[in-house]
């Protein structure tokens, strides 16, 4: 990729002082930022995609861009039952569907594992047709990239490490837990499911480099033999 951003910014946005200001209602902790970097646009110039991302202009090849978006409209959308979204978090939404029955919920129960005091989120929902669903309301590149991301490290570890699959059996229902721990799964018996909260009524669109992402993480997991589908959740009714 190359960065074009003198040719198409004549006028820099981040001259001009613009800041986006937040404050958590949680937590009351404020953050900013150049508003510049708020923006986010995919345009085609002269036949080749430029997107411009967290402030910067990037030239994508050709070919690349092809091979990307050929990829992604190859994923399969997955048959699991996700209901439509009316929860305000994420969490919510989550127990909700597990309390509905099928599903265990393993959001915000993360996995001590790897030394220190490092933490793995096996998945959010893990439904007794072994579908591991990983769920998220539709964001940015970095929101989507980290949600591909925890498939794959929680994919590879349950695959690769016994330890892992230990103490993951120790979260578990007795009807999800596995037989024997130590004995290495059969990836191709397991899906992994991408849910992605959306208010859009068309097929989900992912910003480009999410698609990259995506594309990388799907082919991480196929490598070990999982499934990979995505599902989009209608939030509040929406179609």
């Amino acid at each position: 990729m190359t960065d074009p951003e003198s040719q198409l910014t004549p006028a820099d946005p981040r001259d001009q002082g613009a800041y986006v200001h937040m404050i958590s209602a949680s937590t009351d902790e404020a953050h900013s930022w150049p508003a510049f970097k708020c923006l986010y646009a995919e345009v085609d110039v002269g036949g080749k995609l430029h997107v411009l991302n967290n402030g910067k202009w990037y030239e994508v090849a050709s070919d690349f861009t092809s091979q990307v978006i050929r990829d992604f409209e190859g994923i399969s959308e997955s048959t699991v039952h996700l209901p439509h979204c009316a929860a305000r978090t994420e969490g919510d939404y989550n127990r909700a569907v597990a309390a509905a029955g099928g599903m265990c919920c393993l959001d915000n129960n993360p996995i001590v594992h790897g030394g220190g005091h490092s933490k793995i989120e096996f998945c959010d929902l893990l439904s007794i047709d072994k579908k591991i669903i990983h769920v998220k309301r539709y964001g940015n590149s970095s929101v989507l990239s980290h949600l591909f991301a925890q498939g794959v490290v929680s994919g590879e570890l349950f695959i690769t490490d016994p330890e892992f699959r230990t103490k993951l059996n120790a979260k578990l229902p007795l009807d999800l837990r596995l037989p024997d721990p130590q004995s290495r799964p059969t990836a191709d018996q397991y899906e992994v499911v991408y849910g992605i909260i959306s208010k859009s009524q068309r097929r989900i669109e992912l910003p480009f480099f999410s698609k990259v992402s995506l594309r990388n993480a799907r082919r991480r997991l196929m490598g070990y033999g999982y499934k990979v589908t995505m599902k989009k959740i209608t939030m509040n009714g929406h179609p």
